[in-house]
């Protein structure tokens, strides 16, 4: 018998076969199968649908638009309509895809019977039944002050929901919980000018900035959006350029982008504050407005002298003066008040402080505004919180409902609030996604997450956010306000005022109708509505009278914080050979990456190191060079903080620009019920800490203890990409002084230019007939926040390998940015982002056996991962270290594969990968381009990391046009290539770091 089988047959015969035996092998034969014929609306395949909305994973409110293919979302962008952030995104808010796929997520309500350990799945209807009938009960008893409501900070039409749902339930308490708040910023407005409101820093409008602990960089009110501001204050224009001044006690990233860092005692800029008013008052610096008493500011100002202020502080007497005087010489200038890190008992008097130097200054009106009002006041303090705690531990409360919070890992042990929850009848728990609080919950009910929801933020009068889901809700879960809705219609009935609606999204459009109306706006309400969802919200401005600042002010006591001492907490639990012990100022701040913690169960943020520590997956207690070298520790060692409160371990790093006498540790890890990626990773700082306030406005103090430190002799492996924090005189990051660059340009036409330095090739020059893609990346701008970095996470499929590969050096992030100091200036970071330098002269394609690595006619260095078969000499053969070796097929556990972006191939274990400048974004605007006859234009092409820089400090585009601005910044007199001495020739080039020279010191 003969066979005359050809390719075709064959193909068409496999093909048959293998449908055949994929529908025999199914569980549940296909009985019926529909065409694409008739899409759902506003769904093509293979095309891209943005929604815009508002990224939720912080307060600050910024826009967002959000990826969906073929129903799902796949990238999270910022909104370049949006007001706030204007078009950028931070780490946080790229990661926030995966809190929509996390695999953790509840799927179902859940309930636990009396004396149960474990849950058991239960239906909506029968929990919200029995919820509302205990609140009827409560209702007819006369008994609803026994219920509380706790919620974060609510804005917009959610606000107004909770607000109609509580006044129908009359004596029901409302908590605000906010675990970082601002309270002590707001309360010093008020008190000085008589509005309770978070002001308007105009950060791009000043010549100097001075910030007094605030790290708007990392996390303190809006970091997005400072970071635009800064950038414009920082760049370059017409031989000037503003300045920053740190004044702190820790290496944060606002320190390492500083001309000058300041190191004083935690919780004292308040005295250093004064001392600065008091050098400009008594050397006549500069003019006094006339709406000052100024009698009465020398009162207030007398005792404060250099000599007393430096007693107090322990900064310099000279220093002070010298802060005075870049104050009076700055055309406009601009003082920060401090952060989360440094709200000790008197933070909102320190913030008062801020406040009268910015008057004195003249800087309101100019480089400081305060909105009229607040779009979302404070209903209750963290001091008010703890009233709460105490009724449910005297057994005062019958029902207790937390909505989207997590007080049992963000509150300190010491405030008693898990033990007082055993004293609740009932503890309903809403969120999104397990955490500790619902693991000590009667009953959870799952809420949509902020992709799924509709809703609205107003982070400030005139910005008013809009968001829309980019999804249909993944699990069986609801919207926080239709629930609040349905238990509303439950108890009253018709004679609700929620009646009416049947979901949150008609209550969210009657209140965008009354928005419309107060705004007397000419359109018909559908194009308003219309409009608003397509710009992701409604941005009219906010109104900002003048300030004048009250008498009351200048009259106030100002105080020293208080900490508790460690003296009397016993030194034992020392190991043989351990030599050591010492008492140090605990500084507790929130995480650039992980927040507060509600960060730790994205993966993509775990693997993602610190900007500064440069560590991963775990905690490190930060420590002066001067506390590690008198404990005999070394970064890795593993120490012991005890306080009155608790105790730890975790090891060590030894900082470059840190106070003697400190210790710091960021909030965020130490999780023990928020799923596989947060538990057991890291420690929580906050089980050292007194459950205690500021007093003025009640806010929380997390300055507010000193440490016992015991070095334990152990020592442990941190995870970190980092493999040297100087670049040891081989010129990968390079700065120029502020005075050279003002100079350059007439050096330039007077000198002839210096020849390029001339390598002979061994191989034949690359032809580029059309595009030569490039990039440029501004040192200068760059502030090391790596948000790019999670965004190339996003965009390329990149792989989470987890601690035990990481530490072996297998991790596979495209982009890294490094952190290196400067050995002139120690404590001063520079940062450099490193990828595929796409090399005209590429050493890893020579040396590949199978041609899997090649150079592209448009100047890329393509991977082809079909061909390659693992030897892993390019990877050998790269001197940047960009090129990432899969020793295993990382898996993504469900639903994190809807992550994906279908646009990229997933790659296996034996293929290399690399960064090729999102080339799935380049093909598919060339494909734009040639649907529409034109060529590519600039800007057209941006790749993931350029789009979400929050600094603009990476460009990208055709070097062969020498009109692009990526050409244009590549031929600026601050350009230079990493390792050119190689003679790679990488397509990308840097830009130095522009130094001041000394002239802020």
């Amino acid at each position: 018998m003969s066979f005359d089988v050809n390719r075709r047959s064959f193909i068409k015969a496999m093909g048959s076969a293998g449908i055949t035996s994929l529908a025999g092998c199914a569980e549940e034969p296909t009985k019926y199968l529909v065409s694409y014929l008739n899409p759902p609306e506003n769904i093509v395949p293979g095309v891209t649908t943005w929604y815009a909305s508002v990224c939720r994973e912080c307060p600050a409110g910024c826009g967002a638009v959000v990826a969906t293919r073929e129903g799902r979302p796949v990238k999270i962008e910022g909104n370049p309509l949006h007001p706030i952030n204007q078009g950028a995104l931070c780490a946080r808010g790229q990661a926030a895809l995966q809190g929509l796929y996390n695999p953790d997520r509840l799927q179902h309500p859940l309930r636990k019977p009396a004396q149960a350990e474990r849950f058991e799945k239960a239906g909506w209807e029968e929990m919200l039944q029995s919820l509302s009938g205990t609140l009827r009960d409560l209702k007819e008893e006369g008994s609803l002050d026994r219920v509380a409501l706790v919620t974060p900070r609510l804005s917009g039409s959610l606000a107004d929901l909770v607000q109609i749902w509580a006044e129908e339930l009359p004596s029901l308490s409302v908590y605000d919980y906010e675990p970082i708040s601002y309270e002590p910023i707001e309360k010093a407005n008020e008190i000085c000018f008589g509005r309770k409101a978070p002001p308007l820093y105009r950060m791009d409008e000043a010549d100097l900035v001075v910030s007094f602990g605030a790290d708007f960089l990392e996390t303190w009110l809006s970091p997005v959006e400072y970071a635009v501001d800064f950038a414009a204050m920082r760049s370059y224009r017409q031989g000037e350029m503003g300045r920053l001044v740190y004044v702190g006690s820790r290496q944060c990233l606002t320190a390492a982008n500083a001309d000058t860092t300041v190191l004083l005692e935690p919780g004292t800029y308040g005295a250093l504050v004064l001392g600065v008013v008091h050098i400009i008052l008594e050397e006549h610096l500069k003019p006094i407005q006339s709406s000052v008493d100024v009698a009465a500011l020398r009162r207030l100002t007398q005792r404060y002298d250099p000599e007393t202020v430096y007693s107090m502080t322990g900064v310099s007497q000279d220093r002070v003066r010298h802060l005075a005087r870049l104050f009076a010489r700055a055309r406009r200038s601009l003082a920060f008040p401090g952060g989360a890190e440094l709200s000790g008992s008197n933070a909102t008097q320190n913030a008062v402080t801020v406040n009268i130097l910015n008057y004195v200054l003249g800087n309101f009106g100019e480089t400081i505004e305060i909105p009229a009002t607040h779009p979302s006041p404070t209903r209750t303090t963290a001091k008010d919180f703890s009233r709460l705690i105490d009724k449910m531990e005297q057994g005062e409360l019958s029902l207790l409902i937390l909505c989207d919070v997590n007080p049992v890992f963000t509150l300190p042990p010491s405030s008693g609030f898990v033990d007082a929850l055993r004293s609740v009848d009932t503890v309903v728990s809403c969120s999104s996604a397990t955490n500790e609080t619902t693991q000590l919950s009667d009953y959870v009910l799952p809420v949509h997450t902020f992709l799924e929801s509709w809703g609205d933020w107003v982070p400030r009068e005139g910005v008013y956010g809009l968001m829309q889901p980019g999804v249909r809700p993944l699990e069986d879960s609801k919207h926080v306000g239709e629930v609040f809705i349905e238990l509303s219609r439950l108890i009253r009935g018709d004679e609700s005022k929620l009646s009416g609606y049947e979901t949150y999204y008609d209550f969210l459009v009657d209140e965008w109708r009354q928005l419309a109306g107060m705004l007397q706006s000419e359109q018909p309400f559908p194009e308003f509505w219309e409009k608003a969802l397509r710009n992701g919200g409604l941005f009219t401005g906010a109104r900002t009278p003048p300030v004048q600042l009250s008498p009351e002010t200048l009259a106030l006591d100002f105080q020293q914080p208080r900490i508790e001492a460690a003296a009397g907490i016993p030194p034992g639990g020392l190991q043989a050979g351990a030599s050591t012990t010492a008492d140090a100022t605990l500084i507790v701040y929130p995480s650039m990456i992980r927040y507060d913690g509600r960060g730790a169960n994205r993966p993509w943020l775990q693997e993602v190191p610190d900007p500064m520590l440069q560590n991963a997956w775990g905690s490190c207690i930060e420590m002066s060079k001067e506390t590690a070298h008198k404990m005999g520790l070394r970064a890795g060692d593993v120490l012991r903080m005890t306080s009155g409160y608790g105790s730890l371990e975790c090891p060590v790093y030894v900082s470059e620009l840190a106070q003697a006498g400190t210790v710091a540790l960021a909030m965020g890890q130490g999780h023990w019920g928020y799923g596989r990626f947060a538990d057991g990773t890291g420690t929580n700082p906050l089980a050292l800490l007194p459950y205690s306030f500021d007093e003025l406005s009640g806010a929380r103090s997390y300055l507010s203890v000193q440490v016992r430190l015991n070095k334990t002799g152990g020592s442990e492996s941190i995870p970190t990409p980092q493999g040297h924090s100087y670049d040891e005189g081989r010129g990968i990051v390079q700065t120029m002084s502020l005075a050279s660059l003002r100079t350059l340009p007439r050096q330039q036409q007077e000198e002839p230019p210096l020849e390029e330095p001339h390598f002979k090739d061994l191989l034949t020059p690359h032809e580029h007939p059309e595009h030569r893609w490039g990039m440029t990346i501004d040192l200068n701008a760059c502030i090391g926040c790596s948000a790019c970095v999670v965004a190339c996470y996003a965009e390329n499929n990149v792989a989470v390998v987890g601690k035990e590969q990481y530490l072996k050096g297998r991790e596979m992030a495209w982009i890294r940015v490094e952190r290196y100091f400067n050995t002139a200036h120690p404590g001063e970071a520079q940062f450099l982002p490193m990828l595929c330098q796409q090399c005209e002269n590429a050493p890893c394609e020579p040396v590949c056996p199978v041609f899997a690595a090649y150079h592209t006619s448009e100047g890329l260095n393509a991977q082809v991962y079909n061909r390659c078969i693992g030897t892993r000499y390019c990877a050998n053969n790269c001197p940047y270290a960009a090129r990432r070796f899969n020793w295993f097929t990382f898996r993504f556990p469900e639903p994190l594969h809807l992550q994906l972006n279908p646009s990229v191939t997933v790659r296996e274990k034996g293929v290399m990968e690399k960064c090729t400048f999102c080339i799935q974004r380049i093909v598919a605007e060339k494909d734009r381009a040639k649907d529409e006859n034109r060529p590519v234009r600039d800007g057209d092409i941006t790749p993931a990391c350029a789009q979400t820089c929050p600094t603009n400090a990476i460009t990208f585009g055709d070097l062969k046009d020498p009109e692009s601005e990526v050409s244009r910044r590549a031929n600026s007199p601050r350009q230079y290539k990493v390792l050119e001495y190689l003679n790679t020739k990488p397509a990308i080039t840097y830009l130095k770091k522009i130094s001041s020279g000394g002239e802020t010191d």
